[in-house]
């Protein structure tokens, strides 16, 4: 009994030194996880914004397991025992802010586990005989995908809610106005840009 709380006061004590650390080295909002070997998942919310954070923690369905606001400039630090939650996967995220933040993490025989996101692979752009675009994205994420040809900052051609992974397009340039294009790619909250002249 008396080794587990010490155990639990030397995981706040961690967590507000890395909290420290970073408000330190960078005065932004963030979200701090991690889960300990012996199934205890440590959340920590650095709040450096004039709003109200949103903490929420849902399973796989959506179901809301755990909620809370986070005043504006107010930390928040938790430990969650998650011994004898049920095996799937769950998401912890923050919104609210300036930035959205999310982790992700599951329990399988019963350990509990982060689990990593994957790396985020930029699109390839590649002319081919100067009238064909060809654009590939791993799209590891899954997110839709928007493509947009902008010439002066108006869009001439647009491909919206593409789905899938791998993304592959094949665009011929043929019948475009000859110009100074800007091919933008989104994803989420990413953008890739592609210049392309056309002549």
């Amino acid at each position: 009994m008396v080794s587990k709380f010490l155990r639990q006061v030397v995981c706040i004590a961690l967590t507000f030194t890395i909290s420290y650390s970073l408000y330190s080295s960078t005065p932004q909002s963030c979200l701090l996880f991690s889960i300990t070997k012996n199934n205890v998942a440590r959340i920590g919310i650095v709040n450096r914004e004039s709003k109200n954070l949103e903490l929420l923690i849902t399973d796989k369905f959506g179901e809301v397991l755990f909620s809370k606001s986070v005043s504006d400039y107010e930390d928040y630090f938790k430990l969650f025992d998650l011994t004898g939650m049920p095996e799937g996967d769950y998401k912890v995220k923050l919104t609210g802010g300036a930035k959205t933040f999310e982790k992700r993490f599951a329990i399988h025989d019963n350990i509990a586990m982060v689990v990593k996101e994957k790396e985020e692979v930029q699109p390839v752009f590649k002319l081919i005989d100067k009238d064909i675009l060809i654009i590939s994205y791993l799209n590891a994420k899954m997110s839709k995908v928007n493509i947009f040809f902008e010439l002066n900052d108006d869009v001439v051609f647009e491909e919206r809610n593409i789905t899938g992974t791998p993304v592959s397009k094949k665009y011929s340039l043929s019948r475009l106005p000859h110009g100074n294009y800007v091919v933008k790619l989104y994803s989420g909250s990413k953008i890739y840009e592609y210049p392309l002249a056309v002549k």
